[in-house]
């Protein structure tokens, strides 16, 4: 896909996740401007690639699982969004090359560390691939969680927060134990990203909420 064809589907996704969520996106500037980066996000549903990614003003290429490929519609609407295929259970080396020559090219991945969708709504434990990458690529990882996504419905609040990107230590060398050691800080980053923004729309929550039963009593008086 072309950049004329990813960034007219942008556009068009950006209004229609506008249109069927109340989708608010926050902090785009935290996200670096050029150069290589893992966009990495917590993950409910199953199209928080675009709750990610929407907000980010560059082409990020997500990972999918190889089986939604398969189904017409769905495959195209990812394919616009740059979906890399990926083979899940097993070491997909064919998914790996690709994403380590789209970082070599500067290029923007987006990657859910936990791997599937959490059940509860908790962050789950990550897997090692995403920081293995960082490493051995030497390219940083910038945090984004989204709120409301879970038991997702149509005009819903949704809204997802950018962290600061981290970039890997300089003597940080590619090896098992590092590699667990980089998870661990990654896990850290999203977690307390995610405690901080869960107090933000907390409030903004009793704000609306307020604001919903006053309207409501002044129609009735």
């Amino acid at each position: 896909m072309d950049r004329c064809t990813y960034w007219m589907g942008w556009r068009i996704y950006r209004l229609i996740v506008k249109k069927l969520w109340k989708w608010e996106y926050h902090g785009s500037a935290n996200f670096p401007s050029t150069g290589a980066c893992i966009l990495i996000a917590n993950h409910h549903h199953a199209i928080d690639p675009y709750f990610a990614g929407l907000g980010i003003y560059r082409e990020v290429n997500f990972l999918a699982k190889i089986s939604l490929f398969k189904i017409p519609i769905v495959r195209s609407l990812i394919t616009a969004f740059k979906a890399i295929p990926l083979r899940r259970g097993v070491s997909d080396q064919i998914a790996i090359r690709v994403l380590k020559e789209k970082l070599a090219n500067g290029e923007v991945i987006g990657m859910f560390p936990e791997g599937s969708r959490t059940k509860d709504g908790t962050l789950q434990k990550f897997h090692t691939g995403t920081a293995r990458l960082c490493l051995e690529m030497n390219v940083p990882y910038c945090p984004v969680v989204i709120f409301g996504s879970q038991d997702l419905h149509i005009g819903k609040k949704v809204t997802a927060f950018v962290g600061k990107p981290r970039y890997p230590p300089a003597d940080m060398s590619c090896t098992k134990e590092n590699c667990k050691a980089f998870t661990e800080i990654m896990y850290n980053d999203m977690k307390k990203l995610l405690d901080e923004k869960q107090l933000i729309v907390e409030k903004q929550n009793r704000i609306n909420s307020y604001r919903k039963n006053k309207d409501i009593f002044q129609r009735n008086l």
